[in-house]
């Protein structure tokens, strides 16, 4: 099985050397995972066969029969596209020999086929990438499909050496040109996969006992393993974002430290003193305020929920788009840090936004995420939901009336996953949300739009 948790729904792929080995596993992974597929191969007795597989996830799937080595019919191929979103440049071939006995016209062929043709496709592709308006924000990712011989020298390997340094040269370069556009560039470097090109290569006892030896693990990589490679490259996955957040008390600056090419580059971000509210709240049952003994138990049972929901480290990347107000034209009366005084009584800073609501209000989701917690009836937050958006982020819900969603579901933003409630520690009917980063504290006014 392939990546089937990487969405990459109303992607387009362009895949060369698709028609078998590397090149057919990589489009079909890529189908898996909900890519439309532009592939390309010599035969087309190979290309229908593999267009075929590709349907039957539900995708779309163009085949063209095409010489990578001929200009002027890659060009008209990669033109006549309406958008490409990632590139798997992956034809190639090799013809081992001697580097003494290397024949010019082989060696000017593999040049052709490796390095010319793979810098032209790169080039052609990377120019309709650009074409698209939103490609800044919605990126774009070229895959070379490079391989070990990239950054190790081997027998009867010269002229292979030379196409595959070369590519890995390319590939730097065109990462630093192409960032501004937001388009990412890699390679794979695959040791020997059994495709139909190896195979004639490992009929030779001796040599595959040899490549053998040279692999730790004592087995060849199965197509699957690059092609798990490639869905991963090609989704947001693999963009390098990550995430940190600030609670309310934060004292400390900042600092991040970037690597690159082995130089660190230091950035520092300040904290800057912020000065929160007095909230007063009255009219609180007093066993909501100070709680009796006998509910330590429920409620040290209940906060191990809402810890283990808010540990959830996963790949998602919900959390980079802009959050929406869960009510429509809701009274906020309660901010995030406000200290609040509960029957007089001092406690802990408030933690969310507060949202006055009519019972029964509909709730909408915030953002797009998938439910960790659906609890009906906990003692201080009552009917109660938390979300993932990825990395860390989640946001919880609380007081509610009803819940319309289960744990595991994913729901998109503006959802309705419950209505207004009073349940838990409430004076009233409200909607009380947070935001979280693992366990630390977030002000949920930095994510949506809204004014305080």
């Amino acid at each position: 099985m392939y990546l089937k948790k990487y969405n990459l729904k109303n992607k387009t792929a362009l895949v060369t050397g698709a028609g078998k080995g590397l090149g057919r596993a990589c489009a079909i992974a890529l189908a898996e995972a909900g890519t439309n597929l532009i592939i390309i191969s010599r035969t087309e007795k190979d290309l229908k066969e593999v267009s075929k597989i590709i349907k039957k996830f539900r995708v779309n799937c163009k085949y063209f029969v095409c010489d990578v080595t001929k200009y002027e019919q890659i060009k008209k191929v990669i033109n006549s596209q309406k958008r490409i979103d990632v590139v798997v440049n992956n034809a190639g071939t090799n013809i081992p020999e001697h580097f003494t006995k290397v024949k010019k016209s082989n060696m000017e062929y593999l040049v052709k086929v490796n390095t010319i043709a793979s810098f032209n496709i790169a080039q052609l592709s990377a120019l309709k990438m650009i074409e698209l308006k939103t490609r800044k924000k919605t990126g774009g990712v070229i895959i070379n499909m490079s391989s070990q011989m990239g950054h190790v020298g081997g027998p009867i390997r010269s002229v292979y050496n030379m196409n595959k340094f070369g590519l890995e040269g390319l590939t730097k370069g065109m990462s630093i040109d192409l960032a501004k556009y937001n388009i990412r560039v890699n390679t794979i470097c695959p040791t020997f996969v059994v495709t139909p090109m190896t195979k004639k290569f490992l009929k030779d006892k001796k040599f595959m006992k040899e490549v053998l030896g040279n692999i730790p693990l004592g087995k060849f990589a199965e197509l699957s393993d690059i092609a798990s490679a490639v869905v991963f490259l090609a989704s947001d996955q693999a963009d390098g974002d990550f995430v940190f957040g600030l609670d309310r008390d934060r004292k400390n600056d900042v600092v991040i430290v970037k690597t690159f090419n082995g130089n660190k580059t230091k950035i520092v971000k300040k904290v800057i003193k912020r000065e929160y509210k007095i909230q007063r709240i009255d009219g609180l049952e007093p066993k909501k305020v100070t709680p009796p003994k006998e509910v330590y138990a429920r409620i040290k049972k209940e906060n191990k929920l809402i810890v283990r929901a808010r540990e959830i480290n996963s790949n998602l990347k919900f959390f980079k788009n802009k959050f929406i107000a869960p009510l429509d034209d809701a009274i906020i009366t309660g901010i995030y840090g406000s200290q609040r005084i509960l029957n007089g009584k001092p406690r802990s800073p408030h933690y969310g936004i507060d949202f006055a609501g009519k019972l029964g209000t509909p709730i909408k989701a915030m953002a797009n995420g998938v439910v960790t917690l659906a609890e009906n009836d906990l003692y201080y937050t009552g009917a109660t939901l938390i979300f993932d958006h990825g990395h860390g982020i989640s946001t919880l819900y609380m007081h509610m009336d009803k819940i319309f969603v289960e744990e595991g579901d994913i729901v998109k933003q503006g959802d309705i996953i419950g209505t207004v409630g009073s349940s838990g520690r409430s004076t009233g009917p409200h909607l009380d949300i947070r935001l979280n980063w693992f366990g630390i504290k977030l002000d949920p006014s930095t994510v949506i739009d809204i004014k305080l």
